[in-house]
């Protein structure tokens, strides 16, 4: 009888008392715990469905449309429609393990001399970067191309890499973006699952809020982001590899119907 009370008491405190992966069905149960920031842009536009990090949405919609899982935040509402998708807060301090992720879709088709950019960790001219970058003077670039940075953290020397496959995506599409920092010296990038680049820094670590703001996407390019997360540790490629596949098939189906993306 005791163990029944007991077994009848957790099934209802936890009823009372949900965890994230039954508020939120689109985080992953393996990790969910360690999301610290979460926007899925389905309530409020400017209010995040978790924030343990106390960030200042430096640049946040006030309406939104249809996303990849529900409603998404549409770019381009800034000053001069400069403004990507930002967030400031201590917590985005790259000296500790961190995940920093979201879908992304292009809303204009990209022309060989088209910039946009993905993911950044920045503060004022220091910053860690992915960028798609365009035909032009700049490095003598023949066409779109991935960019991959590190730069002005005294003591690191510059890091930058323009090699690799370009994205070629078309207008339309959902594409997923993630950054991770792991021992405050270890960067991967990853698009679509894939990691596309590993930074390893040797002369020293990221000290503490050397950086801390996020941004993603771009408002200068039309842009369309949803489901930004972050999580207080660096995800694993596999873990980043079995999210993707399983949300894009929770997209597929048009999971949750909920009146979602309408």
């Amino acid at each position: 009888m005791r163990l029944l009370l007991a077994v009848l008491t957790a099934s209802v405190a936890h009823a009372q008392t949900p965890d994230r992966t039954d508020r939120f069905l689109y985080l992953p149960p393996a990790w969910a715990d360690r999301v610290v920031y979460y926007h899925s842009f389905d309530g409020a536009p400017d209010k995040p469905d978790l924030d343990d990090l106390s960030a200042k949405l430096t640049a946040a919609p006030t309406t939104t449309v249809p996303g990849f899982a529900g409603r998404a935040c549409a770019e381009g509402l800034g000053p001069a429609n400069k403004k990507a998708y930002e967030i400031t807060s201590d917590g985005l301090s790259p000296h500790r393990p961190l995940t920093l992720m979201c879908w992304l879709r292009l809303d204009a088709a990209p022309t060989e001399i088209t910039w946009y950019n993905l993911l950044r960790l920045w503060q004022g001219d220091t910053y860690i970067t992915h960028f798609i970058a365009g035909k032009g003077e700049w490095c003598a670039l023949r066409g779109e191309t991935p960019i991959y940075q590190v730069v002005n953290f005294p003591g690191i020397p510059l890091y930058h890499s323009q090699w690799g496959e370009k994205p070629a995506w078309l207008p339309g599409e959902w594409h997923h973006v993630a950054m991770t920092v792991a021992n405050g010296s270890n960067v991967r990038f990853y698009r679509d699952g894939q990691m596309t680049e590993n930074i390893l820094i040797k002369t020293r670590p990221f000290k503490e809020n050397e950086v801390r703001t996020a941004s993603l996407g771009e408002g200068g390019f039309p842009m369309t982001v949803d489901e930004v997360i972050v999580t207080d540790r660096a995800l694993t490629a596999p873990e980043i590899a079995d999210y993707v596949r399983d949300t894009q098939r929770l997209h597929e189906i048009g999971y949750p119907a909920m009146g979602q993306g309408e």
